[in-house]
């Protein structure tokens, strides 16, 4: 059997399933879906590994014992709850898709279906790296090189002055241009 289960008293969400060697297992998630907003929960078991996802955010991944996958054709299926000797269900579910393929929860989540980067485009990124800390490094050199210049320039004393028809004036010195009173 492979059963996933929801508890809202104790905000937990349960695995349960029998292992290859036939043992009954449950795995539990503490997490609460009993919050009065409605939720995609998906579940992938993928050989050892178990990944809860919950509104398209990965909340829990373990490695656990290997799920027993040999599902009979008899298989009875229940929805909500296995049987009567467990609480009763009780909630809503609309939507409910039972894929059994790798990566189903993709189905509902295509976001998800990023690929991780190739070999080729990691090198990509390794000499676009080099390149922009090369930039960097000349960049720093010429800030340098442009603030030793300041420096410079600060025991300097520059007088200020204004050139009028050939003419140069000192900072602040006036003079009479035809009928107009100037000041440099």
């Amino acid at each position: 059997f492979l059963e996933l289960e929801s508890s809202g008293q104790r905000s937990e969400v349960r695995l349960h399933y029998r292992t290859k060697g036939q043992q009954a297992h449950t795995e539990v998630f503490p997490y609460s879906l009993a919050d009065g907003q409605w939720h995609k929960v998906s579940v992938a078991v993928s050989a050892s590994h178990i990944i809860l996802h919950v509104d398209c955010n990965r909340i829990y991944e373990r490695v656990v014992e290997i799920p027993f996958m040999d599902i009979p054709d008899d298989t009875t299926f229940w929805l909500g709850q296995r049987n009567s000797a467990h609480g009763y269900f009780k909630g809503v579910m609309q939507d409910v898709q039972i894929l059994v393929m790798p990566q189903g929860f993709i189905s509902q989540c295509p976001d998800l279906n990023r690929t991780c980067p190739t070999c080729n485009d990691f090198h990509g990124l390794v000499q676009k790296i080099m390149e922009l800390q090369d930039i960097l490094a000349k960049t720093s050199s010429k800030l340098s090189r442009a603030e030793e210049k300041m420096n410079g320039l600060d025991g300097c004393y520059c007088e200020r002055t204004c050139s009028v028809k050939g003419v140069v004036y000192r900072e602040d010195e006036s003079w009479t241009d035809g009928c107009r009173n100037c000041t440099c």
